[in-house]
């Protein structure tokens, strides 16, 4: 009996949310007041970090007579110790995925926890080593996910067995059935689309049009490898972040509910002509 829970588990268990970068490629901003000296190594992440900084391409401008902002990007792959970076990532990632993980394990501080494990897995679907960050003034801003429909299916396959093994024995058949209730929650991603697991900005960053920018460079980072449609899945009621999508191009593909009728999702696609 546990043995066809676990794999009727792992065919249930979707995992969502929205995310999103800035790959190599700058763009300015009006800021309030930001310092008009050149940008230098601030990153609140401790040692080590002078050769990234380097590599990022960041500095400050002045526009129509406006301080501006500098804005660059940071891959996490090239960070010295990419796992000192899930502190700072984790928050946005916890929030784009909700209301549905808390949902799916149950409780807030387990979804913390969770969470937090899975993006120091390499196989996991919010692994940190997959994520592509926002610097804003030398500092992380916000970041995304991206990840094409085979890699998505076999990391959501990982973290079905992982989210098993961590559950206690008595609680599995609770996890079970809120995986049968939400089981269609999301569309399948073809193996050709990209997808945009998770996209979020840090409270300080959020109100100023940085989450259009992300989006755009979503898209430019899959055409730059490519693919030529795009898939994501938002919470039906974060209209902020479907008006966002929608400016980008994305349509609204479908829009489905859970069993109970207490979560709603719209898959969303975007379709760019390849070079």
């Amino acid at each position: 009996m546990p043995q066809r829970l676990l794999k009727f588990g792992q065919g249930c268990l979707i995992l969502c949310g929205f995310g999103v970068i800035l790959p190599r490629v700058l763009l300015v901003l009006p800021s309030e007041a930001v310092s008009e000296k050149p940008v230098v190594d601030r990153f609140p992440f401790g040692h080590g970090l002078s050769h990234v900084v380097q590599r990022a391409r960041v500095f400050l401008r002045m526009t129509k007579g406006e301080v501006t902002r500098a804005l660059g990007s940071l891959r996490a792959v090239d960070f010295p110790h990419p796992e000192s970076l899930v502190p700072r990532a984790l928050p946005w990632v916890l929030a784009a995925g909700n209301p549905y993980y808390d949902y799916l394990f149950g409780e807030a501080a387990f979804s913390y926890r969770t969470l937090e494990g899975w993006m120091k897995r390499a196989s996991s679907e919010v692994s940190i080593l997959r994520g592509e960050f926002l610097t804003c003034d030398a500092e992380l801003a916000g970041g995304f996910i991206g990840l094409n429909g085979v890699e998505l299916k076999r990391a959501r396959q990982a973290d079905a067995g992982a989210l098993w093994e961590a559950f206690p024995s008595a609680e599995r058949a609770a996890l079970v059935e809120r995986m049968a209730n939400s089981a269609n929650l999301f569309p399948p991603v073809a193996d050709d689309e990209y997808y945009l697991s998770k996209m979020g900005l840090g409270a300080p960053y959020r109100g100023q049009g940085l989450g259009g920018a992300l989006v755009q460079q979503f898209l430019a980072q899959g055409k730059a490898q490519n693919y030529a449609r795009y898939r994501l899945d938002v919470h039906a009621e974060n209209q902020p972040a479907i008006r966002c999508y929608l400016a980008a191009g994305f349509k609204v593909l479908s829009t489905s509910q859970s069993r109970d009728g207490g979560l709603r999702y719209q898959a969303m696609r975007c379709e760019l002509e390849t070079a």
